[in-house]
């Protein structure tokens, strides 16, 4: 399911009316232990609210910016070959030679 807010509805604004609305509709969200946000949703409201909710601790994590990600051909090869072994797609949607 996708949920749209309006432009001015702020990240973390949107993220508890999510949160709200699915807690209502699931009993699910009562086994989330831990959700993992970015700095944009920094704040103890936001995390006492989360947690007013579904009971859930905010791990806000922020980028390094010394760290780089790159993913190697060997990799991605590597990934889909197991992706794939499991029997969601019969054939690779990407040539890597």
């Amino acid at each position: 399911m996708i949920m749209m807010t309006a432009a001015n509805t702020t990240d973390r604004t949107g993220a508890i009316l999510m949160i709200e609305y699915y807690s209502e509709q699931t009993k699910n969200l009562k086994f989330i232990k831990k959700i993992i946000a970015d700095g944009g949703y920094t704040g103890d409201n936001f995390a006492d609210t989360v947690k007013q909710l579904c009971n859930a601790k905010v791990e806000i994590v922020k980028r390094n910016e010394l760290h780089t990600f790159a993913v190697t051909l060997e990799k991605l090869r590597t990934k889909f070959a197991k992706f794939f072994s499991n029997g969601y797609f019969g054939f690779y949607p990407f040539d890597f030679e």
